[in-house]
C-alpha cells in the first residue's frame, strides 16, 4: 500500500516548542517540550514531512521575525504536493490563528469571519478568546495599503517577497485544486 505524503507544520513560539495537532503521551509539560525541541522527524511516522517554524501572534506577523516565519510557512502552501497540511501550535489558538488569519484573508474571507474563526479557538485549552482581541491584533496590517483587510494582507505578503503569481497559485490550490481533488475525486493523490 502506497502511503500518501502528508505535511505536519508546527508553528512555534520563540520561547517554547510545539507540535502538530494531537494528544501526545505525557501531555505538554516541560519535560515533553524538551523532548520535542530535539525531534528531527514527525512523531506521526516517516510518511509525514515535519517542519518546526518559529511563529508569532497576529500582531507580530508584521515584524521582521514574523515576516520571516510567515514566509517559511507560506512557501509550504505553494506546493500542491505538500497537501494535506496540518499546522498547529501548542494550543492551536494564537500562533495557529495568526497563520490562519493571514491565509484566510488571502482567500477573501471577510474580516468579520476571520474574527469569528479566531474567537472559536476558545474551544481550545487556552481559554476564552475575545473578538476585540483579534480585531485589535489585525490592526497591525493597517500599515499596509488597501481598503480592506484582504487587500492589506495581500500587500503584506508581497512585502514578504512573494509575487502576485504566488498569491494566485495559493488561491488556485486552495479554491480550485483541493476542492476538486478532495470532494470530487475522493482525496489528494
Amino acid at each position: 500500500m502506497k502511503m500518501k505524503r502528508y505535511v505536519a507544520l508546527a508553528v512555534l513560539a520563540m520561547s517554547c516548542m510545539a507540535v502538530c495537532a494531537g494528544q501526545w503521551p505525557g501531555g505538554f509539560g516541560d519535560a515533553h517540550m524538551a523532548r520535542v525541541r530535539h525531534w528531527e522527524g514527525s512523531p506521526l511516522g516517516p510518511s509525514v514531512a515535519w517542519y518546526n517554524i518559529p511563529g508569532v501572534q497576529i500582531a507580530g506577523l508584521t515584524t521582521d521575525g514574523g515576516k520571516k516565519s510567515f514566509s517559511k510557512c507560506f512557501r509550504l502552501f505553494l506546493d500542491e504536493r505538500n497537501y494535506p497540511i496540518d499546522f498547529h501550535c501548542i494550543a492551536g489558538a494564537d500562533r495557529t490563528g495568526a497563520l490562519a488569519a493571514a491565509l484566510e484573508a488571502l482567500l477573501g474571507v471577510s474580516e468579520g469571519d476571520i474574527v469569528i474563526d479566531y474567537t472559536l479557538t476558545s474551544l481550545s485549552s487556552s481559554g476564552l478568546r475575545r473578538p476585540e482581541s483579534c480585531t485589535r491584533q489585525l490592526r497591525a496590517f493597517d500599515k499596509y495599503p488597501g481598503a480592506t483587510l484582504n487587500e492589506r494582507v495581500e500587500a503584506y505578503v508581497l512585502d514578504c517577497g512573494f509575487t502576485r503569481e504566488d498569491i494566485a497559485k495559493f488561491r488556485g490550490i486552495m479554491l480550485d485544486y483541493l476542492p476538486t481533488r478532495c470532494l470530487i475525486q475522493g482525496g489528494v493523490k
